[in-house]
């Protein structure tokens, strides 16, 4: 079963990228750590441990379905992480490919995550969060300003159809009695 863990961290990565995890995530991952890609611009690390069952879980899946898609996913998983002891300092160096796919300075998040941890430089989750919430207010202005059209046009509409009802109503009363002076 893997863990959840919890929580944002900022942290330095000194100047030979090494880094010390959080007090509240040390214990938990055990010393020995496997680091690879996220799917963003951050990098996950989990405890060996952690990593190995969700090895065999993305494995299981494989050998459910064996399609060219899901071995890819399996081989690119299982390719792309590194095992890495911690130091006597509890402090891991992540490699340089690594520090520069994830764009890490010396200013990073440590940030929990399901079954293990990401590594965020500061720049890029403040930016991919600030423009998530930035796009999330900007969609809920964008929303009410439809909705407000919809209304306007609904409204408009109504008016047009009762504007047209009246204008009918008229013209039939108009040559309804025409009619009737015709039949006279």
């Amino acid at each position: 079963m893997q863990e959840f863990y919890y929580g944002k961290y900022e942290y330095i990565l000194d100047e030979k990228n090494r880094l010390r995890l959080p007090a509240e995530f040390r214990n938990a991952v055990g010393p020995n750590v496997v680091i690879g890609e996220g799917d963003g611009k951050y990098l996950l690390v989990y405890g060996a441990n952690d990593f190995k069952e969700l090895q065999r879980e993305k494995y299981d899946n494989y050998q459910k379905d064996q399609s060219f898609e899901n071995e890819m996913k399996f081989k690119e998983f299982s390719t792309g992480f590194r095992d890495f002891k911690k130091d006597n300092q509890e402090r891991f160096l992540i490699p340089s490919e690594l520090v520069e796919y994830a764009e890490l300075k010396s200013e990073v998040y440590v940030v929990g995550g399901v079954g293990g941890l990401e590594i965020w430089s500061k720049e890029n989750y403040e930016h991919r969060y600030n423009l998530s919430f930035a796009h999330s207010k900007s969609y809920e202005i964008e929303m009410k300003k439809v909705e407000a059209a919809i209304e306007m046009k609904v409204e408009r509409e109504f008016r047009e159809k009762m504007a047209y009802q009246r204008a009918m109503a008229k013209m039939e009363a108009l040559y309804g009695k025409l009619g009737e002076d015709d039949k006279k």
